[in-house]
């Protein structure tokens, strides 16, 4: 018999700036496939490696959350963001 482990991930991992602002965001479950680490989240919203890279010289990082930063989606442009993805 094999052994049933149990995997917890979030609902979103949500892309952000070093401002703390949003650019981005992947559902977890995916109903074919789970995006369980802050890896597969890379791997899944940026298609290459080559934009994977320039994401992160941009300072643009990933973290879990269970909410999707609704609010963070919201909210105007800051200055910041001209800056970190130019």
């Amino acid at each position: 018999m094999s052994e049933e482990k149990t995997v917890t991930y979030p609902k979103f991992w949500t892309f952000v700036l070093p401002c703390g602002c949003p650019v981005g965001s992947s559902l977890a479950d995916q109903g074919d496939i789970i995006l369980a680490t802050p890896t597969q989240a890379w791997n899944d919203h940026y298609e290459t490696v080559a934009e994977r890279k320039a994401a992160a010289r941009k300072g643009i990082t990933v973290r879990p959350n269970e909410d999707g930063d609704w609010e963070l989606f919201r909210n105007p442009i800051h200055s910041q963001h001209v800056q970190a993805t130019s």
